[in-house]
């Protein structure tokens, strides 16, 4: 095969990748099929939309709550989690200058092309397809309200994320996180670690119960009870030297965010990780992310940002202390590769 047909193979597969991550992010904590996660990656929504009515008119009740999330989509609403945004307010988002772009090695450069080409054709193309979708707004709601009155963890969550009063939403959560909802238990725990960074303390037993229940099945929630133990907002001391277990199996799994934490620990603190280490957790978030698992909005910032890092983790190493980092990065990937990418959604 020449070069140009393996770059158009790889071009290919690395947009079915993105397509994929992109739809599930659209569909994000429901109890959607392959099928439907396959159509919404192709942007068909209206046969997916046709699909989903045909099972809940059937009394599917899972059916009934990726058609509201869909609905919900196509309205115009964002596809991701209240109180995780509101936890990630405070963080700069990540930029692209063009005179960085300009100095990146060729292969890189395609690739970031290649997904910001994805990610405008994702928007056009999934307004296109909203546009098409034949939904019954009061009959998917009516339905909806009905299984979460009956007690359908599913139901409950999503009544609970599209509901503007906190208070609405913390009863069906709730109500799903005890029935063992994982989602629920997360957003849950993330709504009130958020009060709890506001300063409202009163609900501070309810989120360290929920922060250790979803943690157990949720690399977020994981990072976020090390954010919790690492910040003090348990109502403890800061505990860097529990946090940093914590941190570093999310990261492992494929959470970003608890790398800036680890990051962010005193290098004169004992608990913190070395320089070896977290070159190579970088890396192992940097490969992460050439597969495309963080999916086509975010694939070139988080390119910039994890060689800017690896670049500046190893100007602090000696030259064996480089190359045990990279051993390190090896070995890591080599362990818990499969694993994040199978919660990534991107195997």
């Amino acid at each position: 095969m020449d070069p140009a047909s393996q770059n158009a193979a790889a071009d290919a597969e690395f947009i079915k990748q993105l397509q994929r991550v992109g739809a599930r992010r659209v569909l994000e904590d429901t109890p959607y099929s392959a099928e439907t996660l396959d159509l919404v990656a192709k942007t068909r929504i209206a046969d997916a939309v046709e699909q989903l009515e045909a099972k809940a008119v059937l009394g599917n009740r899972d059916a009934n709550v990726v058609l509201a999330r869909l609905n919900w989509v196509c309205e115009g609403n964002d596809a991701t989690n209240q109180s995780a945004e509101s936890l990630d307010a405070t963080r700069a988002p990540l930029e692209m200058p063009q005179g960085e772009l300009d100095q990146l090695p060729a292969a890189l450069r395609r690739r970031i092309e290649v997904s910001r080409m994805v990610e405008q054709r994702e928007r056009a193309n999934l307004s296109r397809a909203c546009g098409e979708a034949q939904f019954d707004p009061v009959a998917i709601d009516v339905r909806l309200r009905d299984a979460a009155e009956a007690g359908h963890e599913a139901s409950l969550w999503e009544v609970g994320r599209r509901s503007l009063d906190p208070a609405v939403r913390h009863k069906n959560w709730l109500s799903a996180a005890m029935l063992g909802y994982v989602p629920a238990q997360v957003g849950l725990a993330e709504s009130l670690m958020a009060e709890n960074l506001k300063g409202d303390r009163r609900n501070r037993g309810r989120m360290n119960f929920w922060l250790e229940a979803a943690a157990r099945q949720s690399p977020r929630a994981l990072m976020r009870q090390g954010e919790c133990r690492l910040n003090g907002c348990n109502a403890q001391p800061p505990d860097a030297e529990s946090a940093v277990p914590l941190l570093r199996e999310a990261a492992v799994q494929g959470e970003s965010g608890a790398f800036a934490a680890l990051e962010s620990i005193s290098t004169g603190d004992p608990a913190a990780p070395s320089d070896v280490e977290l070159y190579g957790l970088q890396s192992f978030l940097q490969q992460l992310n050439e597969l495309g698992c963080y999916g086509a909005a975010n694939f070139g910032p988080r390119a910039l940002e994890s060689r800017q890092s690896l670049h500046e983790i190893g100007n602090r190493l000696s030259p064996g202390g480089l190359d045990d980092a990279k051993a390190q990065a090896g070995a890591l990937w080599r362990e818990h590769g499969l694993k994040a990418r199978q919660v990534r959604g991107c195997d």
